[in-house]
């Protein structure tokens, strides 16, 4: 049996910067910017503590709060090549 330790806000904090510079570097092949503010990124490791579950269920809340409504916007059009995203609160 594999016991793994609880992350803390640190681990699930350089998750979020992990996934976020995977985004970006997709993104960048569309020639699209983001750019996530250091708020933004502790507003969604507090609203999404899997702190008891691992790192996939936050993947898949980084995909849903991020990743999927920019993959959205940029399917309508609103957001294109050249664009700069910022997200922040």
């Amino acid at each position: 049996m594999v016991l793994f330790d609880f992350l803390g806000e640190e681990e699930l904090l350089k998750i979020v910067n992990i996934e976020i510079a995977a985004l970006a570097d997709s993104l960048r092949n569309r020639d699209i910017e983001i750019r996530v503010t250091d708020e933004a990124r502790l507003w969604l490791v507090s609203q999404h503590n899997t702190s008891n579950q691992g790192a996939r269920p936050l993947k898949r809340f980084l995909e849903s709060q991020l990743a999927d409504p920019l993959a959205e916007k940029i399917i309508l059009g609103a957001v294109t090549s050249g664009s700069q995203v910022e997200v922040s609160l």
